[in-house]
């Protein structure tokens, strides 16, 4: 852990990685967002992917820096007595601001508009194992469920296949290509939610913990946010949680609270 008795020579570690982030920072800032602002192409958008995702790498080294497992001890473990790390620090703090104000700026331009003329229990899935079309009114109507959990995504049958193959699960995997349950349900897609630098923080903190990173696939849309949604079998909508974060999520426990209090 950092402290008062920190060394020269680890002081000049921290400060290191420390002024590395913080120009990473700077350089998204004063770079990369224009483009993508301006002329948000896909392109464009792998660009700033690329510069975006280094962030965590940068961070990752201050963490090992000062020996922090977490963000709360990555900001304890910089309690050090020392004016060089204070103004580092806090420019780092009016960095991070300008990076969110310039992610907000960015989902100004993003596209998102949902379909037009068309219900939720209209739009047609396609089951990732089987292939099956279905529409979202016949997949909820089966009668022999009292509660039926769907997994909803964007990707492709094959590129959901290939996720169901690092990500087993016993529930029905129901592939939604153009968008539109994500579109009618307002799910948009989001820098500011996905880039926000406590997503940074939490996938740094894996990272130090040795936790292993699921790659995105080939055609990921990383920016698209989700949700969970309770619907009962006419499809009307009883509950949304839509995610803040790209850990956000309600546990089972609070999805099964609420589906017991609509009965």
């Amino acid at each position: 852990m950092a402290s008062c008795s920190t060394t020269l020579q680890d002081r000049e570690h921290i400060l290191a990685s420390l002024t590395k982030y913080n120009q990473h920072l700077t350089t998204i800032i004063q770079k990369t967002a224009d483009d993508v602002i301006i002329n948000p192409t896909e392109p464009t958008e792998d660009k700033f992917h690329k510069i975006l995702s280094q962030l965590i790498p940068c961070l990752t080294e201050c963490y090992q820096a000062i020996g922090a497992r977490n963000s709360l001890e990555f900001y304890r473990n910089l309690n050090i007595e020392s004016d060089e790390v204070s103004a580092v620090m806090k420019k780092m703090d009016g960095l991070t601001a300008r990076y969110h104000e310039m992610l907000s700026k960015v989902d100004d331009v993003i596209q998102n508009e949902g379909p037009k003329d068309l219900r939720l229990s209209e739009i047609i899935l396609i089951d990732v194992l089987t292939n099956e079309a279905f529409s979202f009114e016949t997949i909820l109507q089966q009668k022999k469920y009292t509660i039926l959990v769907v997994l909803v995504t964007f990707n492709s049958i094959h590129e959901g296949a290939s996720w169901l193959e690092r990500t087993p699960t016993d529930y029905q995997l129901l592939s939604d290509t153009h968008k539109h349950i994500y579109k009618l349900l307002n799910m948009k897609r989001s820098y500011y939610k996905t880039w926000h630098s406590t997503a940074i923080h939490y996938y740094t903190e894996k990272l130090v913990n040795n936790a292993k990173l699921i790659k995105p696939l080939i055609h990921d849309d990383l920016e698209q946010t989700g949700g969970d949604v309770i619907l009962d079998k006419s499809c009307n909508i009883l509950y949304t949680h839509y995610s803040e974060a790209t850990i956000d999520r309600p546990t089972a426990e609070e999805l099964l609270h609420v589906v017991n209090s609509l009965n």
